[in-house]
């Protein structure tokens, strides 16, 4: 603790933010958390969370932390950034690319979006080798890079992170299909008692009535 203070501060840090995002299921209170712990251990100066947004096919902000919600856009799933980002799930050290006056590795727009919101570093979320999303890094406040145990903490905890959003993501998918089986349930009770529940006596006429439904309601007499 004494002489290595700042890996000691770091290891306390990472065991902190762990358990709390294991025990989030709500995914906005989980991206706030993660952002705002982000921010004040590595004194970021804005942090933009997205994630895939599967109807529209791309990665929207989710989140942002002292960002301009005015420039901020989603990125293509079929988009340059998303596939550098998913086959080793790596950060993009967009600052240090800059510095030695390299060409970012994305499309132009893409940088353009990126510089929009002064990202340092892009860290992705991926999970079973899929992209969930990533996280925009801003610039430090007091000026300087990122170093290479920033990079290592960002990557650890995005990597449970990662599990984190797809266990509140399996969370909604349960609480949706148990509202719509609720839901459904009352459907078909309402459909019996529509029905006749005694058949009527016609003198000569046998008469016979069967409902089937097709799954919860539904079916034809």
């Amino acid at each position: 603790r004494i002489f290595y203070r700042e890996e000691y501060n770091y290891r306390r840090v990472l065991k902190q933010i762990s358990h709390s995002l294991a025990g989030i299921v709500e995914i906005e209170s989980l991206l706030s958390y993660l952002a705002i712990r982000i921010a004040e251990v590595l004194h970021s100066a804005n942090i933009v969370i997205y994630l895939l947004d599967e109807k529209r096919d791309q990665y929207v902000p989710r989140y942002s932390l002292s960002a301009d919600r005015m420039m901020l856009r989603g990125f293509a799933r079929s988009g340059t950034l998303t596939r550098l980002l998913a086959p080793q799930g790596q950060t993009l050290n967009v600052e240090r690319t800059v510095a030695s006056n390299r060409p970012l590795p994305v499309s132009y727009d893409e940088a353009r979006a990126l510089a929009a919101v002064d990202s340092s570093l892009v860290v992705p979320f991926v999970f079973k080798s899929r992209l969930l999303g990533f996280m925009s890094i801003g610039k430090k406040r007091g000026g300087g890079f990122y170093a290479t145990t920033d990079v290592e903490l960002l990557e650890i905890l995005c990597d449970q992170a990662s599990v984190a959003i797809e266990n509140a993501r399996l969370y909604v998918e349960t609480v949706e299909k148990e509202k719509m089986e609720k839901e459904l349930e009352i459907a078909s009770e309402i459909q019996r008692r529509l029905l006749p529940k005694v058949l009527p006596n016609i003198p000569g006429l046998k008469v016979h009535g069967l409902n089937v439904p097709s799954k919860h309601v539904g079916g034809d007499y």
